[in-house]
């Protein structure tokens, strides 16, 4: 009979937790509880030491009573209600296929790295998530010498520090409890510094033309993409996206010196692209932990 009054104990305890009416009448079982000792009800006394039972532990809106803190070994993560908002920070980590364009063709093009991190906040929608988030990347340097046939010399042009800072706003859509899909995009601001170095002579003419430039550039950054998410635990996403990044850095100068006729500036247009994929990783509430 005592693995009756333990198991109507557990019943009773579930339907507490749960907020569930019970349908079966238990008023004449003891409470089973870190003190023992009490009569079943049914001519069978509980062991003295009783069962660990905290029905105060579990389920949304259970009060505990004073000095009622679960044990020590409880993970209250199994208990957390996912609230409609939440915060989160990421780190982003890929390669970006650059295409870096200066006043005519041909186009520079280079495989480059892309890191950066980001902070949002997620609303719940019906399906998915609504995600609005501040995102900053560096990208490295891209860089080309170029020669002319009929020149003698050559022409470096090289964009380094590249940089973009965006506000995005992504659709996740849930395909099952682990798996999702996300589609958005983001406006902001973007740059590099572009630099401009070499020399070029004309036969027969025993003239040199030294060339040289470095300008910052600042202007107007977009991307727009879409990706595939996994989520290991309720806190913690990773992201495989694709993004088309570009910004229009402007026009850039250059210094041309011609010995001994003096020298005079100019200005090439250009312009940074890139198809970019894109591993992240994402945590919910990160500072969850510093709470307890």
């Amino acid at each position: 009979m005592r693995w009756i009054a333990m198991v109507a104990a557990c019943l009773a305890t579930v339907a507490r937790a749960e907020g569930l009416p019970s349908g079966i009448d238990l008023s004449g079982f003891a409470s089973v509880g870190s003190v023992g000792g009490a009569n079943a009800g049914v001519g069978v006394d509980m062991p003295a030491t009783g069962i660990i039972v905290d029905p105060y532990a579990r389920g949304p809106g259970a009060g505990r009573p004073a000095g009622g803190d679960p044990p020590r070994w409880f993970d209250d993560d199994d208990a957390w209600d996912t609230p409609e908002r939440r915060f989160y920070i990421a780190g982003l980590l890929g390669a970006s296929f650059a295409t870096l364009e200066v006043q005519e063709p041909p186009s520079i093009v280079g495989d480059l790295l892309t890191a950066g991190a980001a902070a949002g906040v997620a609303f719940e929608r019906d399906g998915g998530w609504l995600r609005l988030e501040f995102e900053g990347r560096g990208r490295d340097p891209i860089s080309e010498t170029r020669t002319d046939p009929g020149l003698v010399g050559s022409v470096s042009a090289t964009a380094v520090r590249g940089w973009s800072a965006l506000v995005n706003v992504w659709r996740d859509l849930e395909i099952t409890d682990r798996f999702g899909c996300y589609v958005g995009g983001g406006l902001g601001a973007g740059g590099y510094t572009m630099i401009f170095n070499g020399a070029l002579a004309a036969p027969p003419f025993p003239f040199v033309s030294e060339i040289s430039g470095r300008t910052g550039l600042t202007g107007f950054a977009w991307q727009a993409g879409t990706g595939i998410t996994w989520a290991l635990g309720d806190r913690t996403t990773l992201d495989l996206g694709y993004r088309f990044f570009a910004v229009d850095g402007g026009p850039a100068d250059l210094t041309i010196s011609l010995p001994p006729f003096g020298s005079f500036t100019d200005a090439a247009g250009t312009r940074f692209s890139a198809s970019e994929l894109l591993l992240t990783i994402r945590i919910y509430e990160p500072f969850r932990d510093w709470r307890d």
